[in-house]
């Protein structure tokens, strides 16, 4: 990187948050007729990289417990078929009564 585009990251990171997305606007409306390269998947992967890096610093240490425990081998019901049944109130009675049966 250069000292001038490290200049101006510098001024940029001094910017308010209104301030950088105006700047972030321009930029990206004055570089849409760039005739970029394709990126590589090595390279997609390394600038993701970067970013996720740069995530994971913004978060706040000992905001987060992490805790690791042994998977129990009984399988939990998730799932109750007897929704219909449970459903049905004493009003409902006759609800049906005159459609054909066959």
């Amino acid at each position: 990187m250069t000292a001038s585009v490290e200049n101006i990251l510098n001024s940029f990171e001094l910017l308010s948050k209104s301030e950088k997305r105006q700047i972030a606007s321009e930029i990206l409306k004055r570089t849409l007729s760039f005739d970029f390269p394709s990126l590589t998947d090595e390279e997609l992967a390394e600038s993701a990289e970067e970013i996720f890096l740069q995530l994971d610093k913004r978060e706040i240490a000992g905001r987060w417990i992490i805790t690791i425990q042994p998977k129990t081998n009984t399988t939990a019901i998730t799932r109750s078929h007897d929704a219909f049944l449970k459903g049905y109130a004493p009003e409902d009675e006759g609800l049906y009564d005159d459609y054909p049966t066959g």
